[in-house]
């Protein structure tokens, strides 16, 4: 059995990356913090961002512990091999959730996929002109990150500790399936290769995803979770190179039902944008990453609950040419395609 939150079993300690989850249903009774922290939480908005820069130099001193469900399983070995070879800003350990509790302590990181949910509140004025709360929805967003236990956590005695008590240095957003939004407790009992239920992951995009963060980590800049980014040089090269694009991305999302299993037309999702571009499998797409000895062009699109993201990266140094974020959004549009073609008709006056 789970025991309290300032005497986590490691069974329990399973359930710490969901930060505040386990207060989720004070805030439905408390309307005004409610909407504080949507507002807070709302600044989250874009694919990738490092957040607290403060922290970094700390990161490369002190040891980052590689999360995951069970190290030893057979999905997990091409991702071991990954950031065996790709993580290079410090030194780190691979280890499943259950030795969490073992780890703890001033100067250690923690990688791994986290998620965040949010309740925002509607509300209506009743006839005695009195606001009451109508109706509450949840948003929950998946994301990997880079978290460490705050200094608030170390300040109290331990049978006091908070373990909620985390900072966050980085964030990058992960798209999953409905299943894994409307159930975000199950994603402790998938392997790691996420057992199909999150679209931008594989060995070979988590390649291209840390090559970024070691850049950035080095870097040691805050790079804002609203910012856009675009690189003049790489995405001219769009307007004659060809886009890779995994299928997935016309997998069509019903807001009103959750199901996923329509497709949109591809002439349709691609009808503005004139360069040339070729749908590949995720299959396909992770193969050509880890063994293509030429760089080449992708684009990842992503949904994170309510919000949506297009990012293109180059394959062989994992860099972010190219990240638009568009809010209140569920699927993929022709427009969000002549968005890019705009810019890369830009780059190339």
């Amino acid at each position: 059995m789970c025991s309290t939150k300032n005497n986590p079993s490691p069974k329990c300690l399973t359930s710490i990356w969901r930060p505040f989850l386990d207060f989720r249903r004070h805030l439905r009774c408390t309307p005004l913090l409610t909407l504080i922290l949507v507002a807070v939480f709302s600044s989250a908005k874009a694919q990738y961002g490092i957040l607290d820069p403060t922290l970094i130099p700390k990161i490369k001193t002190g040891k980052t512990y590689i999360l995951m469900q069970d190290p030893s399983s057979s999905e997990a070995q091409p991702f071991i091999e990954i950031f065996k070879k790709y993580w290079t800003f410090s030194s780190f350990e691979i280890i499943s959730y259950e030795d969490v509790s073992t780890k703890i302590e001033p100067g250690a990181f923690f990688f791994g996929i986290d998620w965040l949910s949010k309740t925002v509140t509607n509300y209506r004025v009743d006839p005695g002109g009195y606001r009451r709360p109508s109706l509450t929805y949840d948003f929950t967003h998946f994301f990997l990150s880079i978290s460490t236990y705050s200094d608030k956590f170390f300040n109290k005695e331990e049978k006091k500790r908070d373990y909620r008590d985390r900072s966050f240095i980085t964030r990058t957003e992960l798209y999953t399936d409905f299943f894994l939004l409307a159930n975000p407790d199950s994603l402790r009992n998938l392997s790691y290769d996420g057992d199909q239920h999150i679209y931008n992951w594989s060995p070979g995009i988590l390649k291209n995803y840390i090559q970024q963060l070691m850049l950035d980590l080095e870097k040691g800049e805050k790079r804002s979770l609203y910012t856009a980014i675009y690189d003049q040089e790489e995405i001219s090269k769009l307007k004659e190179q060809t886009l890779y694009v995994p299928d997935y991305i016309l997998i069509k999302f019903s807001k009103m039902s959750g199901k996923e299993d329509k497709k949109h037309e591809e002439s349709e999702i691609f009808k503005e944008y004139p360069h040339q571009y070729k749908l590949v499998s995720s299959e396909k797409l992770n193969e050509m990453i880890l063994q293509e000895a030429e760089p080449f062009y992708y684009l990842l699109y992503l949904k994170s609950s309510t919000d949506k993201y297009l990012t293109v990266i180059n394959s062989q140094t994992g860099k972010i040419v190219y990240s638009f974020y568009y809010p209140i959004s569920y699927n993929i549009e022709p427009a969000d395609l002549k968005d890019l073609a705009r810019e890369i008709k830009l780059r190339n006056k």
